[in-house]
């Protein structure tokens, strides 16, 4: 019974042995990590996909509340409107993902396209701060 489920006391110790062999050659976490930091790029990729992630976290978490702190030509932004529009501004950030991801794929200029992506958001973001600030007032 025991040679058809796996074999007998014999067939384990031998595979055990294989097994601690293998691990040996085994590198620490802790190496592998820095191996992993000398790929060339990697910090880079590791900082902006840090504030990726911190951008995006601000953005969904508090933008519900901030609108709803503003005042637009004296009228204030309910909570649920504010909702509403943070969950446009999801929408449209996979929209607009979507589609600079083809035009990127199709005329496979990346860096040209993730700056210009860049510039206009700031110009975006600049025109939101001047709508709140200066017309709203």
């Amino acid at each position: 019974i025991n040679a058809e489920y796996g074999g007998g006391e014999e067939e384990k110790k031998e595979r055990g042995g294989e097994l601690a062999h293998r691990n040996q050659g085994a590198q620490s976490t802790k190496e592998v990590f820095m191996m992993a930091l000398q790929l060339p790029g990697i910090v880079d990729y590791a900082i902006h996909l840090f504030f990726v992630k911190l951008s995006v976290y601000i953005l969904y978490y508090w933008l519900p509340t901030w609108l709803e702190s503003l005042s637009i030509q004296g009228e204030t932004v309910t909570y649920v409107m504010a909702c509403y529009y943070t969950a446009l501004w999801g929408a449209g950030g996979i929209i607009g993902t979507l589609m600079i991801g083809w035009v990127v794929y199709v005329s496979k200029m990346y860096g040209t396209f993730s700056s210009t992506f860049a510039f206009v958001s700031s110009i975006f973001i600049f025109a939101l701060y001047w709508y709140s600030t200066v017309l709203a007032t």
